[in-house]
């Protein structure tokens, strides 16, 4: 550890200063890289995830038909069986949903969209992140409202801001029915098939318009602690159902959007094997320089009875210290970005393409240090290899040189 001390000080006229903080820098960059990837991954799946699941909830109960309108067959559950799936322990929220295809019409222009009517149980702090201007409405089981929550792709093409009123046209029966809403909040999701589409409502107000009753709706979305637990829940609430129900996840109902998020994965891994071999290549090539620039110390240490083995360690403790210094100084970059990207959204998107308007970044500290870790094991598994060049060196070869 002493002599290992004395070769860690950088001095002047040293070849090997320079490649040290070159080596330092690049482990850094690479640590810095792996990092950020993994964070901006993260944001991206709980940022899109989040946005989903406002819409659709993580587990849909929909009528068993082959109906593929938005318009199916009602279904009715009983309160029992509602009562029973709030009582597993994954499930958080429950609430019933009802569609009506139909026409926003003002003076000027008009747009076709499909009315989402959700009631008092609707879980509205997965959906509170989508909201622009405005309230969401406070929707009752008893009493009618007539507020609706617009999206600003339909806000902007119908010239509509919150407290607008609007007329709304549905066929029913083969008769149109006309009723005025009025616009208490503007959502703005980035998913633009659903932004183009939906306007949410009082769930009471479709029951109406297609004359069912109050317990009738086509569905229920409901709403777990963690979307990891999809499967283990879905297991648990089937058995519940009625004959004539059937169960879908979020990854059903949005398949192209998770396959999308799944390529993502494939990129975080490549970018953490290449830049790992990177960060590995670095620490031999300096391992190697520092070996050849130190050969006569090495001669000289050997010629006074130092044994091969406790002259690889002082090389393995100067390869520990460049690692641990990259490592820390990598993590401190990756940090500071986060928190500036978090904090002021430096970095932005088009949202029309990636579903967010900035770049999404999460911090995870547990695989922080997993990177951290594995980062270390490795490069220092690796440079076990060049050390082995000691070994090679002739003591008496050095000191003549000399």
């Amino acid at each position: 550890m002493f002599i290992s001390k004395k070769i860690l000080k950088i001095n002047k006229g040293d070849y090997s200063g320079n490649i040290v903080k070159i080596a330092i820098g690049t482990i850094a960059l690479g640590v810095t890289v792996m990092l950020m990837s993994i964070f901006i991954v993260n944001g991206f799946k709980n940022q899109i995830e989040k946005k989903i699941a406002g819409f659709v909830g993580h587990v849909r109960i929909s009528n068993f038909d082959y109906n593929e309108s938005w318009e199916t067959s009602p279904i009715e559950i009983e309160d029992e069986c509602i009562d029973n799936i709030l009582n597993i322990k994954y499930v958080d929220a429950v609430n019933a949903y009802a569609l009506k295809a139909g026409i926003l019409k003002t003076r000027e222009e008009f747009e076709g969209i499909v009315f989402k009517g959700v009631g008092e149980d609707f879980d509205f702090k997965n959906f509170s992140g989508n909201i622009v201007s405005g309230q969401f409405p406070a929707y009752s089981d008893t009493i009618i409202n007539d507020s609706v929550v617009i999206s600003k792709i339909v806000a902007d093409k119908l010239s509509l801001s919150v407290n607008d009123k609007v007329d709304g046209y549905f066929l029913n029966n083969e008769s149109t029915r006309v009723r005025r809403f009025v616009v208490a909040a503007i959502y703005e999701s980035g998913f633009g098939d659903y932004d183009k589409m939906f306007v949410v409502s009082d769930i009471n107000v479709i029951r109406q318009l297609n004359n069912w009753s109050e317990n009738q709706s086509n569905g229920y979305e409901i709403y777990l602690h963690s979307i990891s637990d999809i499967d283990i829940a879905s297991k648990e609430i089937l058995p519940l159902l009625p004959y004539n129900c059937k169960l879908q996840s979020v990854y059903e109902i949005n398949p192209q959007v998770f396959d999308w998020l799944s390529l993502q994965d494939v990129n975080v891994v490549v970018l953490l094997s290449i830049m790992g071999i990177v960060c590995v290549i670095t620490i031999i090539s300096v391992l190697l320089i520092i070996i050849i620039e130190r050969t006569s110390m090495i001669g000289i240490l050997k010629s006074l009875g130092m044994n091969n083995k406790d002259m690889r360690k002082i090389f393995l403790v100067k390869a520990a210290y460049i690692v641990t210094i990259g490592i820390v100084i990598g993590n401190a970059i990756a940090l500071i970005v986060s928190y500036l990207q978090i904090k002021f959204k430096i970095i932005s998107l088009a949202q029309e393409s990636y579903y967010v308007n900035s770049v999404p970044v999460e911090i995870n500290l547990l695989q922080m240090f997993t990177v951290d870790i594995a980062t270390f094991i490795v490069c220092m598994l690796i440079v076990i290899i060049p050390t082995a060049l000691i070994t090679k060196v002739s003591p008496i070869s050095t000191i003549r040189y000399e």
